[in-house]
């Protein structure tokens, strides 16, 4: 039957004529030991060619079903999760909002940064006794630690230590260590001459003399 001789030998013509076959190099398996195969499995040539157009019809439907799940051309797939993620991120606006979002929020937490050391600056030299401009100046990236304690006549006081490595260091010693040349503007002399006093008296005013009264006439300067 022409099915059989096709099945067995695909590449014959009819009447002998035709060209011969192209040989080609065998990297699969014997063609002819599976249709032989196919015919005995199933019976007959027909039965097996049956079989297998069947397959194929339901291989190019897989086939087109698996193409319609594809991306469209300039898409892309992500898994579930990522999907998830994606979306999340969605709500809080466009990929330029977003990254707005961000840069005003780090300006901000760098306004809040600066104006929290400017207040701890400010609380330390005020427990110190020095001047906030002056110790803003030479504090730099300094950390500072106030711990509570009492003095010797037991009153409640704050002691002001800078970290040094990994040690603890009064400020007191540290200004005196790091900061020697900068402590008369650090810790400026608080006391003021009296109001009236002469400068060259050292600020204090000279007594008046005082009155001597008498019953002689005065003297007239007039003539």
């Amino acid at each position: 039957m022409l099915l059989s001789r096709i099945l067995l030998n695909p590449t014959a013509t009819e009447g002998g004529g035709g060209n011969p076959p192209v040989k080609t190099e065998d990297k699969g398996p014997d063609l002819v030991k599976v249709v032989e195969g196919l015919i005995a499995k199933h019976g007959d040539p027909n039965a097996a060619l049956r079989v297998l157009l069947s397959e194929n019809h339901n291989y190019r439907d897989q086939l087109r079903e698996v193409k319609a799940k594809l991306p469209a051309d300039g898409h892309v797939v992500i898994d579930p999760d990522k999907a998830k993620l994606f979306a999340a991120y969605q709500q809080y606006g466009t990929p330029d909002e977003i990254k707005q979002g961000l840069y005003e929020r780090d300006e901000l937490s760098t306004t809040v940064a600066a104006h929290k050391r400017a207040r701890e600056i400010s609380d330390v030299a005020k427990l110190a006794g020095y001047d906030p401009d002056v110790l803003t100046t030479l504090a730099g990236d300094l950390q500072f630690e106030v711990t509570d304690g009492k003095d010797k006549a037991g009153k409640d006081v704050k002691t002001v230590s800078v970290k040094d490595g990994d040690k603890l260091v009064s400020l007191e010693d540290h200004a005196k260590a790091k900061w020697e040349k900068f402590l008369p503007s650090l810790k400026p002399t608080q006391a003021k001459a009296p109001q009236g006093g002469s400068p060259f008296t050292g600020g204090i005013t000279p007594p008046k003399p005082p009155i001597v009264k008498t019953d002689a006439p005065r003297k007239s300067l007039v003539r």
